[in-house]
């Protein structure tokens, strides 16, 4: 969202949100917000004040037509040293993935969990195992969504959570691949008509 460089209030990447037709947008941060992370930047951007057509989740849920969605944008540290949102493995993690309540519907994390869209062009799997154990093991969601890994889009379903890498760019950071869409039945009692 970001890249590190800073926003102006006419900025494709402001604007793009309000632009959206739907009602409800939401967005996570990833690691190349650094001006959204505290350890990366001394008075971090306040990303509510830029989108004010979406919602911002940062390891909170949001409950939208009944269907509870909690967003949070951790990823295991890897090689860059200025990697926004990004934890050492094991402990440190793991806190943030035990936050997860257990109600929610919908999980949409920036990086994927292990095994699941996680394979890069090398052929190795750089998802986060415990991650994956928590939303295997104690949140399971209907859904799980998540991007950062540009070479797994795509999808895939265990123990009835589907997982889905929805990246739009490559590796290269061009837009090739088309939106995910997906239906969700509203819980009963929730309408998207007004009454």
């Amino acid at each position: 969202m970001t890249k590190t460089r800073g926003f102006l209030p006419h900025d494709p990447r402001v604007i793009w949100p309000r632009q959206l037709p739907q009602k409800h947008k939401l967005v996570i941060a990833g690691n190349h917000d650094g001006l959204l992370d505290s350890k990366l930047c001394a008075r971090p951007t306040d990303p509510q004040t830029l989108l004010t057509n979406a919602t911002y989740l940062q390891d909170e849920s949001v409950t939208i037509y009944g269907i509870k969605i909690y967003g949070s944008p951790w990823i295991p540290e890897h090689t860059s040293l200025h990697s926004a949102f990004s934890l050492p493995r094991g402990k440190a993690l793991r806190e943030h993935w035990r936050a997860i309540p257990t109600d929610i519907d919908v999980l949409v994390t920036h990086g994927p969990p292990w095994g699941h869209c996680d394979l890069t062009c090398k052929g190795y799997n750089v998802g986060c195992k415990d991650l994956l154990e928590e939303v295997k093991d104690r949140v399971k969601p209907k859904f799980h969504i998540f991007g950062h890994l540009h070479e797994g889009y795509g999808k895939t379903k265990s123990d009835g959570t589907v997982f889905m890498n929805v990246s739009t760019c490559d590796t290269c950071y061009e837009p090739i691949n088309p939106p995910i869409v997906f239906d969700l039945s509203l819980p009963s009692g929730y309408s998207k008509t007004p009454r």
